[in-house]
């Protein structure tokens, strides 16, 4: 009994996450952020798990509001994605971000990859890699990833996306347009 909080403590020791924004970089005030769904895979395997990725999404892109961006509405992202046939993979090429950004007036967009495991009836995030891509230049400016099989993705991101928000937040000046 005397070594379960020990185990705990080691259980939450042995997850990780990590995000690195581009050093002297500042974000515009009023810059508009599109969050595209998480591209996930169960591991070792190839194809993706969309209500996993999608839920992993709209849980981030509500910690995404605290970085003082606007939010482009999801599902209007979605829509776009559908009708230019990019979501059958579920990742956006680098090639597409400029485009994409511009047609639903997105200054950054937000996309990512992760892997799942399942066990019983529960889902588990064993890490997730997340890049922020500034529309204009297609530069990563952000990466945010985590590592760590014991939380279900909508508890990782409630991990993972207050850190990236305060990141974000923590370089947003005023800008002239």
């Amino acid at each position: 009994m005397k070594f379960l909080p020990a185990l705990f403590l080691l259980l939450i020791c042995a997850c990780s996450s990590h995000v690195s924004i581009r050093k002297d970089y500042t974000v515009c005030k009023d810059a508009t952020l599109a969050v595209a769904d998480v591209f996930i895979t169960e591991s070792q395997k190839t194809e993706a798990i969309p209500q996993i990725g999608r839920a992993f999404a709209n849980a981030l892109a509500g910690h995404m509001l605290e970085s003082g961006l606007n939010i482009v509405e999801r599902e209007k992202l979605a829509r776009l994605l559908s009708e230019m046939k990019l979501n059958q993979t579920g990742l956006i090429e680098s090639s597409k971000i400029s485009e994409i950004g511009h047609l639903v007036n997105a200054d950054y967009i937000l996309t990512g990859v992760g892997e799942v495991r399942f066990s019983g009836q529960s889902t588990f995030l064993a890490n997730t890699t997340m890049r922020l891509v500034e529309v204009s230049t297609g530069q990563v400016v952000l990466v945010a990833s985590w590592d760590g099989p014991s939380h279900s993705p909508v508890a990782v991101a409630n991990l993972l996306g207050p850190e990236m928000g305060k990141s974000i937040a923590a370089r947003v000046v005023p800008c002239k347009k």
